[in-house]
């Protein structure tokens, strides 16, 4: 399938998906939302994760991680981490299909198995389990932003909590200031407003920077041949941001060359694989297969 025909496969199953499920944009209940935010991510790390698998998987060649820098509360406080801005230039959403997607379970990739995403729930859980408001911005190529925004506490008190209505927005403006996204043609932007639970590691900019880029670099260190994943700074005092860091991947076994500390200016040592072992396993027909 050639590049050209992913995005239109991509886009056709939306629209597709989103004419034959109801028009139904409940939330199942008030209480369902507050439990939900303790949905099970022992780190913030692994619930921003969901987010870029997410933009992987709308074909982004390009996520940009943006936080905020602000003041702490505390006096004497350190800088701690305000807004988080998770964007890509994947090939975006249509209007509703940001709102389905903000619904528990509201995917057009339910079960599919080709990509990473497959049930639905990881942006409305991931998001909730760092921030009880935030807003989700996409851009169809040749159209304008929109955005559906969500807050926890408010639909909670509702008696009948549905996800907003899309509407027209920008992008904000310390998200479109940052390096490149103001020139990106379509994709998405999630926009963590107040987080408020944060785990250990992540609540202050120099420990976020570093842990984050560790962690990114491992895990998607496969992907990045296609996906380039980049790190900025806004910090909110100064009106300014720091510089533009693109994420290193990193081999665990650091035994690819094109990974960070395959090799370093302490010594001449470089990773040489083991030989390969091979194990005979069985499947559940009697097959014989090699591990």
């Amino acid at each position: 399938m050639s590049p050209i025909e992913k995005v239109a496969s991509y886009l056709a199953k939306q629209k597709e998906w989103l004419e034959t499920k109801s028009t139904d944009f409940s939330i199942i209940s008030s209480n369902f939302l507050l439990s939900m935010r303790k949905f099970g991510y022992t780190d913030s790390f692994k619930a921003l994760a969901e987010f870029i698998d997410n933009s992987i998987q709308a074909l982004a060649e390009n996520i940009h991680i943006i936080y905020k820098s602000i003041p702490s509360k505390q006096k004497n406080g350190k800088p701690i981490v305000g807004s988080i801005a998770i964007c890509d230039n994947g090939y975006g959403m249509e209007p509703d299909m940001i709102r389905a997607a903000l619904v528990w379970g509201g995917t057009h990739r339910y079960d599919n198995r080709d990509g990473i995403g497959r049930y639905g729930v990881g942006l409305p859980g991931a998001a909730g389990s760092i921030s009880p408001k935030y807003t989700v911005y996409s851009k169809l190529k040749g159209k304008d932003w929109w955005a559906v925004s969500y807050d926890i506490i408010k639909l909670a008190k509702s008696n009948n909590p549905l996800v907003g209505e899309p509407f027209k927005k920008d992008l904000p403006s310390w998200i479109v200031g940052a390096d490149k996204i103001s020139k990106w043609e379509h994709g998405t932007v999630i926009c963590l407003e107040e987080p408020d639970n944060l785990t250990q590691g992540f609540t202050h900019p120099r420990s976020f920077n570093t842990n984050i880029k560790r962690q990114l670099g491992l895990l998607y260190r496969n992907f990045q041949e296609s996906t380039s994943i980049f790190i900025q700074e806004y910090n909110e005092r100064k009106k300014e941001y720091n510089e533009l860091t693109k994420i290193d991947p990193i081999d665990p076994l650091f035994l690819s060359p094109n990974c960070l500390y395959y090799r370093i200016e302490e010594n001449d040592l470089v990773a040489e694989a083991l030989e390969p072992l091979n194990i005979p396993i069985k499947d559940f027909k009697g097959e014989e297969h090699l591990i």
